[in-house]
């Protein structure tokens, strides 16, 4: 069912932060400006000050509560008036600002249930003062609003051969905009949901779940955010947000502010956020629970181990270390819970039509571990770096934007940046010393003395980006051409690399365990880096046929070629489609969409995404919409997956609606022996009792779903079905071997899948 809810994820966080907002908030709200109801000519002169409001009116009992007959003027700082020719009495009155209505808050003297605002004229046209009501200097307004689903799921099983209900999820969302002041407001969320809170439901709580402060002037505007979307920036790379396969604005499961700002030219945002998640604090030790009875053990002697695995050579009558030799011991918490991130941007119109800017972050503190490195500095010594340590990336670079005439903007961008480990306090350099090296063993190591490497960085990847293009929109806009090209380099220092296990054995070498991972291994040749490349080209087509046909027909073509560069020498999980081999990706966030799952690996990739709307009866609200997806290594006739989506609805009558959404989906991979394709239908009758009421009976998995991020309605249903049983890029990093059964299994259960719904969503 689709909605448009005002409503916010369901994740639970501690009362602190409601208290964090609500003290934040009464610090700033001694910031009202504007004046109070004066005499002008012709008549009285009123104002309003909100440089963030769109439309601003003055509606009262002159002109018969109207809300659009009196426009206010805004000007250049936000401060909106009109003079309003009111004769001599009594006059209540109110401002409706985008829709809402509002006291004056410049005006102390209020009226009846509603609080409207109130000014008495005299016969000469002067204002009469009169006693203040309890209304406050600053006119506070608190809107509630929030929505209420009620979603019975019952599921056919395979097993026993009948339908089973499962327990029925009721979600309610409460939401308070507050309006602090002209310049200060605050928007909490709250939620009910037993089954998240996993209790019965008369256990059931009110949660905090998000909320903000936004603090507006004219040239400045602070954003406080608790689990919001504070935004993805506009730049070509977008440094900050287009987060995940979902392109996720940036904010999510996230604590912060941001502060932008509009002076002397320059068009400026500081950014700062820190993750709020459980976990990803801990530095994982080699040996897990009591030393004497242990739960796991990786190594009990880190060091001897990473001294153990180098490797010697004959030296005359005896043997040597190798040269250009690197062995590690390590382990790491792959989580960017105990992470926070620092962002700036600043842009100038510097010639007609010409906008340069610069653009600049760091995130630290995720992947914590613990490390031992070895490194060989002769024919019997060698350095060994152990100590705990965080990671951390910072990147930056420049941007141009030139609109040359109306319709054309061509732009590029450029960013350099390195993701790096560093060492903490504990951390130290130690040379050591080997004597009676053997065939299969470095011998006995003595330590000479050591330093502390507090502070100290190791380099894992140095990459570059650059993405240049531009769109041209004429023909009143009816008419779309993209075109742009992006170059992505990495070098990685060759020890970053995990160890890789023969085909069909168990890894010994690199295991995970309690979510951390651990490493051990060997490197021949360290010195030489790793260099991977990849390079995009992407070109779209965008068209409205209304002219010609004489209604809203929309057609579209957007063609992706990705060519990839890889060292003989990568491990598989560092494609750059992945978030190990490509920091330029929010942690843990890939981007391997479905049809991406059988392009991993190779060396070029074409995806070919056409589309088409056509409305076909308006009064019934009648329209039919295809969806595609081709995907292969050439512009074959048969590529290695082909999706294609057919929607269609109409309005039955005028509550009554009937929707369908079919897809079907084809993999042809020779490399994961999948030759197949799935066909899943969804079929919805929805019936409205109001514009903000609604009851939707449907069969089949349903392709619009709350987002779990974002806690609104996507077209991701489908998607989200695949991921939960392991039909995802994080699977295919770590299971490559296990995906193709994987895949036919999750696409099998979709087809197959038997599922009566019953939705019903409230809105108010």
């Amino acid at each position: 069912m689709r909605a448009n809810p005002a409503a916010a994820p369901a994740a639970r966080r501690p009362h602190r932060r409601l208290v964090a907002l609500a003290a934040a908030a009464w610090l700033l709200a001694a910031s009202s400006v504007g004046a109070a109801p004066q005499k002008a000519d012709g008549g009285i002169r009123f104002t309003y000050a909100d440089a963030s409001a769109q439309a601003v009116f003055w509606a009262g009992e002159f002109n018969s509560w109207s809300p659009t007959a009196t426009p206010m003027t805004r000007d250049a700082n936000g401060l909106w008036s009109a003079v309003v020719p009111l004769p001599p009495g009594t006059h209540e009155y109110k401002f409706v600002v985008d829709g809402q209505w509002f006291a004056d808050p410049e005006n102390p003297v209020t009226a009846g249930d509603f609080g409207n605002s109130v000014v008495v004229v005299s016969p000469e046209g002067d204002l009469v003062a009169a006693a203040a009501t309890s209304n406050t200097p600053y006119s506070p307004q608190i809107m509630i609003g929030g929505r209420i689903i009620g979603l019975f799921q019952d599921t056919h099983s395979d097993e026993d051969g009948r339908f089973a209900l499962r327990r029925p999820n009721l979600d309610i969302d409460l939401g308070f905009d507050i309006r602090i002041s002209d310049v200060l407001k605050a928007h909490w969320l709250m939620n009910i949901n037993s089954e998240k809170e996993d209790v019965q439901d008369f256990r059931s709580r009110l949660n905090f779940d998000r909320g903000s402060l936004l603090f507006t002037k004219p040239k400045l505007q602070i954003l406080a955010y608790d689990n919001e979307a504070a935004g993805t920036w506009d730049d070509p790379l977008h440094l900050l947000g287009d987060v995940g396969i979902f392109h996720h604005a940036y904010g999510y499961q996230r604590q912060g502010f941001k502060l932008s700002s509009q002076y002397g030219g320059f068009d400026t945002e500081f950014h700062y956020a820190d993750n709020f998640n459980a976990g990803g604090t801990t530095y994982p030790a080699f040996i897990v629970g009591d030393p004497t009875n242990p739960r796991f053990v990786f190594e009990s002697d880190p060091v001897r181990k990473s001294i153990d695995l180098l490797k010697t050579e004959r030296d005359g009558g005896g043997y040597r270390l190798v040269g250009d030799q690197l062995s590690k011991v390590s382990s790491m918490d792959r989580s960017d819970a105990n992470a926070d991130m620092f962002a700036f941007r600043s842009s100038r119109q510097v010639l007609d039509g010409v906008s340069v800017g610069g653009l600049f972050r760091n995130d630290r503190g995720f992947n914590l571990g613990q490390l031992v490195l070895s490194k060989v500095t002769g024919d019997s010594t060698l350095q060994i770096l152990s100590g705990r340590y965080e990671q951390e990336w910072l990147g930056g670079g420049g941007q141009v934007s030139w609109t040359p005439t109306t319709g054309v903007r061509l732009f590029a961008e450029y960013l350099r940046g390195t993701l790096r480990m560093t060492l903490l306090s504990d951390a130290t350099t130690t040379d050591w010393k080997l004597s009676a090296i053997g065939a299969l063993a470095p011998g006995t190591a003595t330590a000479l003395g050591g330093v502390t490497a507090n502070g100290d960085h190791r380099t894992l990847d140095d990459s570059a980006r650059l993405k240049a293009g531009g769109s041209w929109s004429f023909a009143q806009g009816d008419i779309v051409l993209r075109a742009d090209v992006e170059h992505q380099t990495h070098s990685y220092a060759a020890w970053t690399q995990p160890p890789t296990a023969p085909a069909g054995l168990p890894p010994t070498d690199d295991i995970i365990f309690e979510n951390a991972e651990y490493q051990r291994k060997n490197y021949v040749d360290a010195g030489r880096t790793i260099d991977n490349a990849m390079t995009i080209t992407r070109v779209g087509w965008e068209r409205n046929w209304r002219h010609y046909l004489e209604r809203e027909v929309r057609t579209g073509l957007h063609v992706e070629v990705t060519h990839f560069e890889y060292d003989p020498r990568t491990n598989w999980q560092y494609q750059l489609w992945f978030p190990t081999g490509n920091f330029w990706l929010e942690t843990g966030e890939h981007v391997v969409t479905t049809d991406r799952l059988t392009m991993l690996g190779e060396r070029n990739v074409i995806r070919v995404k056409p589309s088409l709307a056509v409305p076909l009866l308006a009064s019934r609200a009648m329209i039919l919409e295809y969806l595609g997806t081709l995907s292969g290594v050439t512009l074959g006739r048969q590529p290695k997956y082909a999706e294609s989506i057919l929607q269609f609805g109409f309005d039955l009558s005028r509550d009554l609606r009937f929707n369908t959404d079919t897809r079907w989906a084809k993999y042809d991979d020779p490399e994961l022996s999948l030759a197949k394709g799935y066909v899943s239908h969804f079929f919805e009758l929805e019936y409205r009792f109001a514009p903000t009421a609604s009851v939707a009976f449907s069969w089949g998995v349903d392709p619009w779903v709350i987002d779990p991020l974002t806690n609104e309605y996507a077209y991701i249903g489908r998607d989200v079905y695949l991921i939960d049983r392991n039909a995802n890029g994080f699977f295919a990093e770590t299971n490559y071997l296990s995906l193709a059964p994987m895949i036919a299994a999750s696409e099998k259960n979709l087809r197959n899948e038997r599922r009566l719904q019953v939705e019903a969503i409230v809105r108010f």
